[in-house]
């Protein structure tokens, strides 16, 4: 099911959309490149900065009255687990391409839908621009077949399990 794009709205440069269509925004995701850890710090614990350019996929600070979530490169050594650290993961990340606007309606759902028939759960973290999904690493190949088989096109030369066979043009007299 399509999402509908609300009237265009000014987000600023590069946020670019034909408002005066319905548009699905669904129908492609960007599988990004890392493996993602998800940790949890006691709510009056300091977390390790975040550094200028760490190079990493996705890193977040997410502070509640009851817990500091910090989402790092699996890697990091800023991540090592600590007596009062849970960590979780690996995970694989995938983004929704280009500048989403506020407005949209359903484009989570939609990517989560097929995560749900196939059993896989997802975490999602949603920045300023996009929204981003996280799956953990041995059910990668799973979420990416689950929403290839909803039509959702993968962006990325880096396959996640087996690479699919190549595909070989049709020519006279093949069935």
């Amino acid at each position: 099911m399509p999402v509908r794009v609300p009237p265009e709205r000014d987000r600023g440069p590069g946020f670019m959309a034909d408002h005066s269509l319905r548009q699905d925004v669904t129908n492609t995701l960007r599988r990004r490149p890392g493996r993602i850890a998800v940790l949890r710090f006691p709510p009056d614990v300091p977390v390790p900065p975040l550094g200028p350019a760490s190079g990493a996929t996705l890193e977040a600070v997410i502070r509640t009255p009851e817990e500091t979530s910090l989402v790092r490169d699996w890697e990091d050594p800023a991540v090592a687990a600590r007596p009062d650290t849970a960590r979780s993961g690996p995970y694989l990340a995938w983004s929704v391409p280009g500048k989403l606007d506020f407005e949209l309606v359903g484009v989570l759902l939609e990517l989560i839908r097929p995560l749900r028939a196939a059993g896989v759960p997802v975490l999602a973290i949603s920045t300023f621009d996009t929204d981003w999904l996280l799956v953990d690493e041995a059910r990668g190949p799973v979420a990416e077949a689950a929403w290839r088989s909803a039509g959702i096109e993968i962006l990325d030369d880096d396959p996640v399990g087996p690479a699919d066979p190549p595909v070989r043009e049709r020519r006279d007299g093949d069935l």
